[in-house]
């Protein structure tokens, strides 16, 4: 892990092929308004993604560190 952390963008296709998704740690999922937060959080724990909730949006773990534990949504 280099410590790289994009800026926010609304563009988001691009950053899982920059690398692969191996090499995404964390990735920041912002909601804009309610209908789409109840969308993007079925999708997500239909697939039970490991994540946890922030203000106005998720966040959602790509891997974990040794001996870490997550949630999941």
């Amino acid at each position: 892990m280099n410590g790289y952390q994009s800026p926010f963008d609304r563009e988001w296709y691009y950053h899982f092929l920059n690398g692969g998704l191996k090499t995404i740690h964390i990735l920041t999922i912002l909601f804009d308004g309610q209908q789409n937060k109840d969308r993007i959080l079925a999708e997500l724990r239909g697939i039970h993604v490991p994540g946890e909730m922030i203000d106005g949006g998720v966040l959602v773990h790509g891997y974990a560190e040794s001996g870490a534990t997550v949630d999941f949504l």
